[in-house]
């Protein structure tokens, strides 16, 4: 890891590890075993993709991350699903979904990944609207927005 942390500095690329301790969510308490003030790292990806049942969760991560001094400077990055997916994730309305989740996180960063086109290469029923409701909550939320666009 720490060569990769080395080569990803070297080149200017900020990482974002993913955090979890064995196959699951990270616990609150572990620190991995590498240099987690590494000039590479700006933060940690708690969790892709939570369902909306996840957030509360989330919000107890969020302080835990905050309060620990191995993660100090970092950003604690959770990737939200996109509003195409099935509500039985995000538990309805979209909106709710992003809007309570910045209410329990309290989030530096709203971030999402999103395949923008379909199989035709046309751009995607609602992408722009998805975009949209999240670039206003982290507007109305003072928090930067991260879109990874997705291709196959």
């Amino acid at each position: 890891m720490n060569k990769l942390l080395d080569l990803a500095s070297l080149y200017g690329i900020e990482v974002y590890p993913k955090l979890q301790t064995g196959s699951g969510m990270w616990d609150g308490n572990s620190v991995p075993g590498y240099n987690t003030q590494h000039a590479a790292i700006a933060g940690f990806l708690i969790q892709d993709e939570p369902s909306y049942s996840d957030l509360d969760d989330l919000g107890d991560l969020k302080e835990a991350f905050d309060a620990n001094e191995a993660f100090a400077g970092k950003e604690f990055l959770v990737n939200l699903y996109p509003a195409s997916s099935s509500n039985i994730h995000i538990g309805g309305d979209y909106a709710d979904y992003v809007d309570t989740f910045s209410e329990e996180v309290n989030p530096d960063t709203i971030a999402v990944d999103i395949y923008p086109l379909n199989s035709a290469g046309a751009v995607r029923k609602g992408f722009f609207e998805n975009l949209a409701i999240l670039a206003d909550r982290a507007q109305a939320n003072g928090c930067k927005l991260q879109y990874t666009m997705l291709a196959c």
